[in-house]
């Protein structure tokens, strides 16, 4: 009887600690927003100009430089968020040459909010030439979600000049793909959506950051709800909420940053309705570019579980980009922010770049080669540059497809073009059959009544007789 009223008291003193403990912890994060002190691996701001600054992190360099770029909507602190989950940390002590464009935050610069995304692009191609001249050597180009669409396009934009490789993680090629429904109803849908949001996005300055952090959390609810449970739970573990602190306060608000009016208008438009990555191509300073200018490698990585970078939308890269012929995807367990945050993302993405920088193919990667002579009958399967269509209606319209369209042009069902490319193939797959003559159809109706075998009563008189 004393030993249980014991172990009662003992328990019931435990509780009360703990609860002195969290209440503690509660009142100081109330007070300094904050446990630890902020954390930023060390690095030289080598170039700076009113879009972005270039970044040069300590580390002995012994490897090809890769130059990292952010998400617009992201701080570039997302790849050096804690000690223990930081990719710039990793990859200097493996000896990469680490570099990073750092768009900063565009509310709380002049002239910020009213930056293009032809201003990004254009700044990324700026930074490739100046880590260029500075190591001497190609630069890996890598980024992470938008950023690695930036890296798509200014790629493209200078045609691979300069670059040994290209590496993504969650970036999506076909914008439509996000959408798991049948294609003819997302080119409906995304007609009706231009037209839609054509008169706010005339009028709208930009996102601001908080709003971009309530729609990430807003696609990953369920996770959300369970790292705030996890935050109550472990409250009075003072060791618990530092190891978690970084990514508690990124994902909580702080490495979220606003999105310029005109480079949201056009992401918008163009990129997700016009899903112009995938086919038809895109304008930047006046010139057309299109990802099937790209040539370099291509290591890319995807989320089993990303919501926001779907499998099927990423892996557009493979249409968008016909001429590149090594090109490799590997696939990792994890969501959108895991593919860069995170032990899973150290141990399969960041190890993975490391060995992608040493010569080497991460262990999960799978090929996703293009030889030269499979590129070229696939394209002799093409239909020819014009092809007149069957009838005689249609005899005299003639087609013209551009050879260098990484795929059918899915932004509007209002697209001359593709309306009569997909009448060519629908009437090469069922062709028209020749009308017969009035003599024809008569006699095979004669024909067909004598084979009858309903008789005239003529005939049963006969019989009957």
């Amino acid at each position: 009887m004393a030993s249980s009223r014991r172990r009662g008291q003992v328990w019931i003193a435990r509780r009360i600690r703990r609860l002195g403990l969290a209440w503690d912890n509660a009142l100081e994060i109330a007070r300094a927003g904050r446990l630890t002190a902020p954390y930023g691996a060390p690095f030289e701001v080598v170039h700076e100009e009113k879009v972005y600054r270039l970044r040069r992190y300590q580390g002995t360099a012994a490897l090809a430089p890769i130059l990292l770029i952010p998400p617009l909507m992201v701080a570039s602190e997302v790849y050096d968020i804690s000690p223990d989950t930081s990719a710039v940390a990793f990859m200097t002590r493996a000896g990469a040459d680490v570099w990073l464009v750092d768009f900063g935050a565009p509310e709380r610069e002049e002239g910020g909010m009213d930056r293009t995304l032809d201003d990004h692009v254009r700044a990324v191609s700026e930074a490739i030439d100046r880590v260029r001249a500075a190591t001497g050597r190609d630069v890996h180009l890598a980024g992470y979600s938008q950023g690695g669409m930036f890296c798509y396009q200014a790629a493209a934009f200078r045609k691979s000049a300069g670059l040994a490789s290209i590496i993504t993680m969650g970036s999506p090629v076909d914008l439509h793909r996000q959408l798991a429904i049948d294609e003819d109803i997302t080119e409906r849908l995304t007609a009706g959506l231009r037209s839609v949001l054509e008169w706010p996005l005339a009028r709208i300055e930009g996102l601001p950051g908080n709003f971009t952090s309530t729609g990430f959390k807003l696609l990953s609810a369920r996770k959300e709800a369970m790292q705030l449970f996890d935050f109550v739970r472990n409250l009075h573990d003072r060791a618990a909420l530092e190891k978690r602190e970084a990514k508690r306060l990124f994902l909580g608000g702080q490495g979220f940053v606003a999105w310029p009016g005109p480079a949201f208008r056009k992401f918008v438009d163009e990129v997700i309705v016009g899903n112009r990555m995938a086919s038809g191509g895109f304008v930047i300073d006046g010139h057309t570019v299109t990802l099937a200018d790209l040539t370099c490698p291509i290591l890319y990585f995807v989320g089993s579980r990303d919501e926001m970078g779907r499998p099927g939308a990423v892996r557009g890269i493979r249409r968008a980009a016909p001429h590149v012929t090594k090109m490799y995807e590997v696939p990792v367990r994890a969501g959108h922010f895991g593919l860069v945050v995170g032990h899973t993302a150290l141990d399969v993405t960041w190890a993975g770049v490391v060995t992608w920088l040493q010569g080497g193919l991460p262990p999960a990667a799978r090929i996703m080669t293009r030889a030269p002579s499979i590129s070229r009958r696939i394209s002799s399967r093409r239909p020819p540059a014009s092809r007149s269509i069957g009838s005689k209606r249609s005899a005299r319209t003639s087609v013209t497809i551009s050879t260098t369209r990484a795929g059918r042009c899915r932004a509007s069902t209002a697209c001359a073009t593709c309306k009569t490319i997909r009448a060519s193939a629908s009437a090469r797959r069922s062709p028209i059959k020749p009308r017969r003559s009035a003599i024809a159809r008569s006699s095979c109706g004669a024909a067909a009544r004598s084979r009858s075998p309903t008789r005239t009563a003529a005939s049963r008189r006969s019989c009957a007789g």
